[in-house]
């Protein structure tokens, strides 16, 4: 019996003690809110070169066609020679497309083509265009040169991390 006494005294269980137990939970909460944290920073930064991306390809796209329409073009209409405006007005080679016009509506930038053509919107619900300017270089005897100036605008729709990116494009094209 004595044996069986001290054979029951030295055995150990093998168990979690409270202490262990609350630093094991400790060390777990704290990785999966550095996990969880990590994964809000790389989420806001994704929406943000998300936003980034967008205006800078729309940026380019836009300029890319205004200013080769108007290289294709036959004659500018207005804005007249020396001044500038926010309508672009051109002639082009089909004749049908007479006047070709860009414009601002509201924060869009269309193109119409022709006197019944309808107004095609060239950048996406996701951008706003502002500050658009074209102004007419033209010297005499030459065929015509506009120059092209507008701001792109861009914003998150993450309302716990707003983020807003505009970038301002100029160019210009000369009729050729």
């Amino acid at each position: 019996m004595k044996d069986f006494l001290k054979r029951k005294l030295n055995t150990k269980k093998d168990a979690f003690t409270l202490l262990e137990t609350i630093l094991y939970v400790g060390i777990f909460s704290i990785v999966v809110f550095m996990i969880i944290s990590v994964y809000g920073v790389i989420m806001d930064s994704r929406a943000k070169e998300k936003v980034v991306s967008e205006v800078t390809s729309e940026g380019g796209r836009i300029m890319q066609m205004v200013t080769q329409i108007t290289r294709n073009a036959t004659l500018i209409n207005t804005p007249s020679i020396g001044t500038n405006g926010n309508i672009l007005s051109l002639n082009v080679f089909n004749t049908s497309n007479n006047p070709t016009l860009f414009y601002l509506n509201g924060n869009n930038i269309v193109i119409k083509e022709g006197i019944s053509g309808s107004e095609v919107i060239l950048n996406s619900n996701r951008t706003s265009i502002s500050d658009l300017k074209f102004t007419n270089l033209t010297k005499a005897g030459t065929k015509g040169t506009v120059k092209i100036e507008f701001k792109v605008t861009g914003a998150t729709l993450n309302e716990k991390a707003p983020y807003q990116f505009s970038q301002t494009y100029y160019s210009d094209a000369t009729l050729q």
